[in-house]
């Protein structure tokens, strides 16, 4: 007999895996400055003796692989180097990713590193990659001996940077710099001007080293600094501590806003034991985080309330949607809006699956939920299962999980949110808008989507 097995896996817990030589991803952390309600989040390293972070660069010196990559003394014979020689005659190039990245989350930011061409050919590039998707989606700040500079600018593959561009001074050890302000990138060199982006945003997240052709190059003097919350809420008193970048957050849920004022419905199981949680949703465009705190449980019915905690957090227009009480017919259509393994390879984009009701029990009859069609994944827990009039019907949960069974899901019935709604803190009242009933379906995601959240924890 084969095992059939439920599991309440719709939230995803991501693992970060330590690699050979390297430090764990979450072990890299940034240095939390702040001067009054302005803070930086700085990594920095200067590659010197007892740095914790050299141990994360790959070190490695095989010329079968084209690349040679090691930390060593530059001409101070105090001052470590990371070098990269690449070994490869041609245009392919070598790559050294960096134990912090820079997300569209993150809001402006600067990645600044010192350059040295040390001998090779004098014609090819070396420089940052930022922004990283793939290999069809990045930028790359490049300079190269021959007293030349380009940004490249990849987008779906196609270049929409520069040409190599003369540069009137000498290129040989300098300061590349990327700084981003608002919606517009700056690339200097020695601290001049040389390119700007405009309206323009990040595409991935991960910051490489790069060398092309037969080159030795030693990167020293590397720094990220990121500025984002700096409207966000009143500052804790320890105004240096440590923060941990976003990729920390061990698993990720969804929710979605049971009122205007903050307050969120999440599942139970997202947000037990979690010692921090942060809300993330798409608000007119833009991408906005908040800090949130656990207001109410019930952990019988594997549901949660909690409520974004941010001074900043600005009061959002009437929830579009209706929520329903009554159960719904076999055979209704639903859809689903939420957040699907987005810290491990799905990304941060809402996402939408649809189905229909196929019975008004859940698994061995359980008359709290609805099973479904609607295929959902990891991460999917917490977030809202609605039919096509926009009735908010139930909470995604949980799927079956055996070999010969596809797209068995469930909901637990949105009846279940009152009883916790009663006994908030303050009076809210229950969704009750028509004002999607007969829009169309692309019209009510779009409308919806501002009231669905990311939910992070750790």
């Amino acid at each position: 007999m084969k095992r059939i097995l439920i599991i309440s896996f719709l939230f995803l817990i991501t693992t970060v895996f330590s690699q050979r030589n390297r430090l764990p991803f979450g072990e890299v952390q940034f240095e939390k400055k702040c001067d009054n309600r302005n803070c930086e989040y700085i990594f920095e390293t200067f590659f010197s003796d007892g740095d914790p972070s050299n141990d994360y660069w790959e070190s490695e010196v095989n010329s079968s692989q084209d690349v040679n990559r090691y930390l060593i003394q530059g001409s101070d014979p105090v001052d470590l180097r990371f070098f990269i020689e690449n070994l490869k005659d041609d245009h392919v190039p070598v790559f050294s990713p960096a134990p912090v990245t820079v997300s569209s989350t993150d809001g402006d930011f600067q990645i600044k590193v010192h350059a040295e061409y040390w001998k090779g050919e004098d014609d090819y590039g070396y420089g940052i990659t930022f922004g990283f998707k793939d290999y069809d989606n990045y930028y790359k700040f490049e300079v190269a001996a021959n007293d030349h500079y380009r940004i490249q600018h990849f987008i779906k593959g196609i270049d929409v940077g520069t040409e190599w561009i003369k540069y009137e001074k000498d290129i040989d050890a300098n300061f590349l710099n990327i700084v981003s302000v608002g919606d517009d990138f700056y690339f200097s060199i020695d601290g001049d001007l040389v390119h700007t982006i405009e309206d323009t945003s990040l595409l991935g997240d991960q910051i490489s080293f790069e060398v092309t052709g037969q080159t030795k190059v030693a990167f020293d003097d590397f720094k990220v600094v990121k500025q984002f919350n700096n409207n966000g809420p009143t500052l804790d008193n320890d105004l240096n501590e440590s923060y941990l970048p976003s990729d920390d957050w061990q698993g990720n849920g969804s929710g979605f806003f049971i009122s205007n004022t903050g307050y969120i419905v999440t599942n139970y199981h997202v947000i037990e034991d979690a010692k921090a949680i942060e809300v993330q949703y798409n608000y007119r465009g833009e991408i906005v985080s908040h800090k949130a705190n656990v207001v109410r449980n019930d952990e019988s019915n594997d549901l949660s309330i909690i409520k974004i905690s941010d001074n900043s957090f600005k009061k959002l227009p009437s929830l579009p949607y209706n929520l329903q009480t009554r159960s719904v017919d076999v055979g209704t259509e639903v859809y689903a809006l939420g957040y699907p393994m987005a810290l491990s390879g799905m990304g941060t984009d809402i996402k939408f699956t649809d189905g229909r009701i196929s019975s008004k029990t859940g698994y061995d009859g359980d008359i709290r939920a609805y099973q479904s069609t609607t295929p959902i994944q990891g991460g999917n827990s917490g977030g809202p299962l609605f039919d096509h009039n926009a009735n908010l019907i139930a909470i995604n949960s949980a799927k079956l999980a055996t070999d010969d069974v596809d797209n068995v899901s469930y909901s637990i019935k949105a009846m279940y949110i009152m009883s916790l709604m009663d006994i908030l803190p303050e009076n809210i009242p229950t969704p009750s808008s028509k004002v999607l009933s007969y829009k169309k379906l692309t019209e009510q995601i779009k409308a919806l989507t501002p009231f669905v959240v990311l939910i992070k924890v750790k």
